[in-house]
């Protein structure tokens, strides 16, 4: 039905009826019904730990980015090493550590700080070492 509704949308704008292919990315969750009660937005849970204002699990919107997350928590404790930031995901039972520079996100030579978050996802951040 989406592929027809498609083709019939672009039709009219070619000389012979385009091919059109649709392909399923991921499926939404379904929402809970409740009857009489109001509708709860979905969440993903992530865990924060070390140098920032308030570690722990942050429950968040999904498509949130880690610049959202590092506000969502407060920011920075002034002894965090911001240039040492890892962001941990595990994928089917792998787990992946990527680096994350805060300082050169600021800067605008990252872009890690547009990173979509995902459940279960842990952001760690290091205390800062002695001349750091």
């Amino acid at each position: 039905q989406v592929r027809s509704s498609i083709t019939s949308t672009l039709a009219p704008n070619f000389a012979a009826e385009p091919t059109v292919f649709v392909s399923l990315r991921s499926v939404a969750e379904a929402a809970p019904v409740v009857s009489g009660g109001p509708y709860v937005a979905p969440s993903i849970k992530v865990y924060v730990l070390g140098e920032v204002a308030n570690p722990g699990l942050v429950e968040m919107e999904p498509g949130t980015t880690l610049m959202q997350a590092f506000a969502l928590v407060g920011g920075f404790s002034r002894f965090a090493a911001k240039k040492r930031v890892q962001l941990r995901r595990t994928t089917s039972g792998a787990e992946s550590i990527y680096p994350v520079n805060y300082e050169a996100i600021l800067a605008g030579t990252s872009t890690m700080g547009a990173t979509v978050l995902a459940g279960g996802d842990v952001i760690v951040v290091p205390q800062r070492r002695l001349f750091e």
